[in-house]
């Protein structure tokens, strides 16, 4: 069994669940074939080894002084600096949701993961999540 913490509530998320609705809406899937999954590109979609996480993932906002290991860069970065590079305004930076794992950022969602979560040539299991749009 999976679950998901928001910071109020806390959103339980059986291994056969297909994803929540709320405070975001995500769709979880677990893939055991390496072979059997198309890789989409966009920030939308988090592919994930699944062996690298710990569970119960949590889901919460950012907060000062996080900080994580950006794909396809070297070394750590600052979530401030992140949001200063994209130019986030203050309203975006507050709708910005994390998924972490053992305390380690695994997903900026819909912007982008952690590289200490990819997916490489040991992956046997991908735990991919994509951010839908709410219905709200």
């Amino acid at each position: 069994m999976f679950y998901v913490k928001n910071e109020k509530k806390i959103f339980f998320i059986k291994k056969n669940s297909k994803g929540i609705n709320y405070p975001i809406s995500l769709k979880i899937e677990i893939i055991n074939n390496k072979k059997d999954i198309i890789f989409q590109k966009g920030n939308c979609f988090a592919n994930l080894d699944f062996e690298k996480l710990k569970f119960p993932l949590i889901l919460r906002n950012w907060k000062n002084g996080d900080y994580f290991y950006p794909f396809g860069m070297y070394g750590k970065k600052k979530l401030s600096d992140f949001f200063t590079d994209k130019k986030f305004s203050i309203f975006e930076k507050e709708k910005i949701m994390l998924l972490i794992s053992d305390e380690k950022i695994v997903w900026i969602i819909g912007q982008r993961i952690d590289r200490r979560f990819k997916i490489d040539k040991k992956t046997k299991k991908i735990f991919r999540i994509e951010k839908l749009k709410n219905k709200f």
